[in-house]
């Protein structure tokens, strides 16, 4: 469990960084970004995820319900270990492009 609750943080973390990126982009003071919003940031992702798929009740339930489905045969497992470095290529290079064209850092 405690796998699956760090591996889905890491990728709402990349997935969620052009957002976050612009928002610490706003917030930098004298050419800085504060360290202390990166640690926020990443601890308020563990802490969502740790909360709303942590339960085992809530797990269950949501196993018991998709266990018959048809799409579990179909998703083949080689897709779950292409998510991650999926979501790193496309958060930073999004945010690298937001940074380029979007916020001037000159």
């Amino acid at each position: 469990m405690l796998n699956s609750i760090l591996y889905l943080s890491c990728v709402l973390m990349f997935v969620l960084l052009p957002i976050t990126g612009v928002i610490f982009e706003m917030v930098r003071k004298d050419g800085k970004i504060n360290l202390l919003f990166f640690i926020l940031y990443f601890i308020s992702i563990l802490a969502f995820v740790s909360v709303r798929y942590g339960n085992k009740k809530k797990v269950n339930s949501l196993y018991n319900r998709y266990s018959q489905h048809n799409l579990n045969r179909k998703i083949p497992t080689y897709c779950f270990f292409l998510i991650l470095p999926i979501c790193i290529i496309l958060g930073v290079s999004i945010y690298i492009l937001i940074l380029k064209y979007v916020i001037n850092l000159s």
